[in-house]
């Protein structure tokens, strides 16, 4: 649980996400966005972008309670491609969304 490099990620998550604990600028970091589309039937547009790593799994969920999860989408870190993005849309405005990351 030790903050090594004081950037508010823990050294435990920069060693899962392949970090360097003693510097502020390298702490994964992950960009999320929601857009309202307006039309016959408004929905919001959720985008999350990251850098993926190696061998981890990302799964995009969704639930509308907090208590039960529905994969949305899965991608895998790779190599070649580093750039991890979820878009997903929903016409529920009390949607809930969370990026799950493992081994």
């Amino acid at each position: 649980m030790a903050d090594s490099d004081g950037d508010g990620v823990s050294n435990g998550e920069e060693d899962f996400y392949v970090t360097n604990l003693l510097d502020k600028a390298s702490a994964f970091r992950a960009v999320q966005t929601v857009s309202v589309i307006l039309g016959a039937t408004p929905l919001q547009r959720l985008n999350v972008s990251m850098t993926g790593v190696v061998l981890r799994v990302y799964r995009l969920q969704s639930s509308d309670n907090l208590n039960t999860w529905t994969d949305v989408e899965t991608r895998f870190g790779d190599a070649f491609t580093p750039l991890i993005e979820f878009t997903a849309e929903s016409i529920d405005p009390t949607k809930f969304w969370r990026v799950q990351t493992r081994y």
